[in-house]
């Protein structure tokens, strides 16, 4: 099965931050290794991986704006390690 490198941009993520533990939309890049028979199935798997982390479980429902998740990148590699976690953030705007 084919094996692929996934970059992802999501926008509008709050996340808890500051010293008043104020909610902030944040975005982020992140790179996600998959096995997928095809690119649009690499990029539903490595979405899924995102959606699936316990970071955004536990981010209560807000009046922010819908989280959203874009395809930035997607390459076919020889062989993958690990699935890939983390994130490099960026603000989305100033505190909410």
């Amino acid at each position: 099965m084919p094996m692929f490198g996934v970059m992802l941009r999501g926008e509008n993520f709050p996340l808890k931050k500051g010293i008043k533990n104020r909610n902030q939309l944040k975005g982020f890049y992140t790179t996600r290794w998959v096995e997928a028979d095809n690119p649009f199935e690499a990029e539903l798997a490595a979405v899924g991986l995102v959606r699936a982390d316990e970071q955004w479980k536990r981010v209560p429902p807000q009046r922010f704006p819908a989280p959203k998740i874009f395809l930035e990148d997607l390459w076919e590699v020889n062989a993958i390690d690990s699935p890939g976690q983390g994130y490099s953030f960026y603000p989305m705007s100033d505190h909410l």
